[in-house]
């Protein structure tokens, strides 16, 4: 065979191969969707409360509101606040020192309530708020020192002078 015989059926061969691979692409259909999930297995049930983990956090909050009464200068609520943070845990049924992490945060309150009452004592008296008493000057001026003076006939006199001047 020639040459030119083979031309016109690799031509077509060719042709066979380009559209075969071509443009032409198979359609492709959508993947599908995940089944909806029933509302109810997505709610999940709250765990239940732990007891210690409550009474930590009551007592945390007495502590953070002694502190901010001890920063604005009530001393005596802010002794309220850090007695009442101790008492929650002393008077809970499980007791201050039953559980590892009370007794932990019983002894960290306690020694953080210790620090504040020392700096507290440095630089007065403590957690008891300062008593003002009137000044010694005010005292000595309620004292009469000398009786009042009679009033005489001549100041009677100038009195009504001055009062009948001013009419």
């Amino acid at each position: 065979m020639s040459h030119r015989a083979l031309l016109p059926a690799l031509a077509a061969f060719g042709l066979t191969v380009a559209s075969a691979c071509g443009s032409n692409p198979k359609p492709q259909t959508p993947a599908p969707a995940p089944p909806p999930v029933p509302a109810a297995a997505t709610a999940q049930a709250a765990p239940p409360v732990d007891p210690t983990t409550t009474l930590i956090d009551a007592s945390q909050q007495h502590f953070l509101a002694g502190e901010r009464e001890l920063n604005l200068g009530h001393l005596e609520r802010a002794r309220v606040e850090f007695d009442r943070a101790v008492d929650v845990l002393l008077e809970s049924p499980y007791g201050a020192r039953t559980d590892a992490r009370l007794r932990a945060h019983f002894d960290r309150l306690v020694d953080r309530i210790n620090a504040y009452e020392v700096t507290a004592l440095a630089q007065g008296d403590g957690f008891a708020e300062k008593k003002y008493e009137p000044a010694s000057i005010d005292e000595l001026l309620k004292i009469a020192t000398f009786p009042k003076p009679a009033a005489g006939e001549a100041t009677t006199a100038n009195i009504f002078v001055i009062h009948e001047a001013g009419e």
